[in-house]
């Protein structure tokens, strides 16, 4: 999806975020409060686009879909740097000027990121090693998503032409309650029992969107270009639960630019 919308850009900032557990959701309601807070600033967008796509796999496999468009069958991360990376969305960025940053709220060695970031493109990279002053969320005991957003306006504004690519962390299984800060979302309202895996999924998703929203009204983002997606549908271990709360095997991907 990502190779599809961005590689044609000719917006100097980018912000490519793969969202970690966001799924689709049947109710349409619930998709649309999820994201209530960004539908919000339409008026401030130049373009917005929304939709879903089929997607299964891992969060890995999702990574290298997005920002190469390669299939990963088997989860051999050590192996990734013998494909064909020559058509990965950083490297293509790079070779067109632009300075290209990874963030990801756990350590580098998770996944072998840190080993196949760089081969991809991506110049600069930050993980939980390189943040050891902000706080931990329970995923993992990764840096919570919502202290990273200072560092991505950061590195969006540090250079005249900037990609960013970050790998959510705090909405990953199981959807811990104490990470919960924003409880806009009611789920008794779209048929969710509170104390559910799914009701907490959808808050920490609309939490984050939420951050993202506020964090948006900063006017020295002007003119950045945002591709927010699912990187799979969100486990449970419930599976009925799962099955009559997401259409299967189908992420979220939203698309747009700041006037």
């Amino acid at each position: 999806m990502s190779l599809q919308l961005l590689p044609q850009t000719d917006s100097n900032r980018i912000l490519l975020i793969v969202d970690e557990s966001w799924g689709s959701a049947l109710n349409p309601k619930l998709q649309d409060a999820i994201v209530q807070k960004i539908l919000d600033k339409r008026d401030n967008f130049e373009y917005f686009e929304r939709g879903i796509k089929k997607f299964s796999g891992v969060t890995v496999q999702a990574e290298l879909k997005e920002l190469c468009q390669l299939d990963l069958p088997v989860i051999d991360t050590q192996n990734i740097k013998k494909k064909d990376l020559s058509k990965c969305l950083p490297k293509l960025l790079r070779d067109r000027g632009y300075t290209t940053y990874a963030v990801h709220g756990s350590t580098g060695t998770f996944y072998d990121r840190d080993d196949w970031y760089p081969a991809v493109g991506f110049q600069h990279l930050l993980f939980s090693e390189n943040m050891k002053s902000k706080p931990i969320c329970s995923a993992f005991e990764g840096i919570c998503d919502s202290a990273i957003f200072p560092d991505i306006k950061k590195m969006l504004l540090a250079n005249q032409q900037s990609f960013v690519y970050w790998m959510t962390l705090t909405t990953h299984f199981p959807y811990a309650q104490q990470d919960i800060e924003l409880k806009r979302i009611h789920c008794e309202q779209y048929g969710l029992s509170p104390d559910s895996r799914a009701c907490r999924n959808n808050i920490l998703h609309a939490q984050f969107f939420d951050q993202l929203a506020q964090w948006l009204d900063d006017p020295a983002l002007k003119g950045l270009e945002v591709v927010v997606i699912g990187d799979h549908m969100p486990p449970m271990f419930d599976l009925a639960a799962q099955q009559a709360t997401y259409h299967d095997y189908t992420v979220s991907w939203l698309h747009f630019k700041l006037k």
